[in-house]
Parts: structure tokens; sequence; C-alpha cells
């Protein structure tokens, strides 16, 4: 099964402002077993709500 997990120095990269794509690492994308990835940095935030089609609602 496809992880959607990353390498520490990376999070901490993308912690700092210092990752030299955070888009390469942040927002959604495809695994190798066809499943979908989300992520996302918002370190302020309290929840998250992701809205899929059709209306499927997910809350982390």
């Amino acid at each position: 099964m496809a992880s959607c997990t990353l390498d520490h120095w990376v999070i901490e990269a993308i912690c700092r402002g210092e990752h030299g794509d955070a888009f390469a690492v942040l927002g959604p994308h495809e695994l190798a077993d066809g499943r979908w990835c989300l992520r996302a940095w918002l370190p302020e935030a309290i929840a998250v709500e992701v809205r899929g089609r059709p209306a499927s609602v997910w809350r982390v």
C-alpha cells in the first residue's frame, strides 16, 4: 500500500519556510496505488474540512 508520509527533514523545511518547492509536497497528490493524499500546512487551524465529489466531506 502506498504511503502519504513524509521524511522528517521535509516537514521541518516546510515549517521553517525553507523548502525549495513546497507545492511538490503540499496539496493533492495521487499515490502509486491510485488513492489520493492531501497535505496542507495550516499551523493555526482548529479544524479542516475537505469537500470531495459527490458531496463527500472529511473533517480532521
